[in-house]
């Protein structure tokens, strides 16, 4: 339940189709970690590693998401942004 607070505190921009997926790979993720971790496959700090660089990865993911996004808008109107 935490994992989806965060979420959605993070979300900054626009939902776009990329940075929507980047959210989703993150749930994925994080439910395959919790999972493991739950039947006892890895240990709870194995399973703590892996969070915090998926929470990293989707940062990451959100960043390079904006950009796309940033340049897109860019394009469509450059007199815009000067």
């Amino acid at each position: 339940m935490i994992a989806y607070i965060i979420a959605f505190v993070m979300l900054a921009p626009p939902l776009t189709p990329t940075y929507s997926s980047c959210f989703e790979a993150f749930l994925a993720t994080l439910n395959q970690i919790n999972i493991a971790d739950a039947h006892g496959l890895i240990t709870h700090d194995t399973a703590r590693t892996r969070r915090l660089q998926a929470i990293a990865d989707y940062q990451q993911c959100k960043r390079d998401a904006f950009r796309a996004w940033l340049r897109e808008r860019i394009r469509q109107d450059p007199t815009r942004y000067d």
